[in-house]
């Protein structure tokens, strides 16, 4: 385990935090929590460069923690009624269905597309909009807005999973 690597794991272990905190409703823990888990992701893919230990394992482990820590803040928000209920669901078919199809449980490296990418920022922006208004008692986005924007991301993601599966059965042909 590369110190990266480990900056990764550490968002395992951020994401039931902030859930128990969010359910709490203590939402500046919930949000400094969050905060910290965007810093680890930002220094793990640097520091990885910076230290030669860029690997197709260690870019698994940054990914799936990206997905475990957004999926359940989106499921805790889901349940709490902010956002649809179907969007955390998809959120880890699609990330299950881009693990699978870049062969990445075979050492592959993961292969993005720009639709996904967009809704990884997606995700990101979606879970911390609701921690970021409660902890500082501003509304800026109404409840349904929050809802109807969670909306656009299950279509979004649904049209990048079509993709993904559709070049995927072409690229078999």
């Amino acid at each position: 385990m590369t110190i990266p690597n480990w900056l990764s794991a550490s968002r395992y272990l951020l994401a039931p935090c902030i859930c128990i905190a969010i359910l709490t409703n203590t939402w500046l823990v919930a949000t400094s929590l969050f905060l910290l888990a965007i810093i680890t992701d930002v220094l793990d893919g640097w520091l990885a460069r910076k230290l030669s230990s860029v690997s197709a394992i260690g870019g698994l482990l940054d990914h799936s923690a990206d997905a475990f820590l957004v999926g359940v803040i989106l499921g805790t928000l889901s349940y709490l009624k902010f956002i649809p209920w179907i969007l955390p669901i998809l959120l880890i078919s699609a990330f299950v269905q881009y693990v699978l199809d870049s062969n990445a449980l075979k050492g592959k490296t993961l292969r993005t597309n720009r639709l996904g990418r967009y809704n990884g920022f997606g995700y990101y922006i979606l879970s911390a909009i609701p921690l970021i208004q409660a902890s500082m008692s501003w509304q800026v986005f109404s409840a349904p807005t929050l809802y109807y924007l969670g909306w656009g991301l299950v279509l979004t993601t649904l049209i990048s999973m079509t993709e993904r599966a559709a070049l995927l059965w072409l690229s078999r042909r």
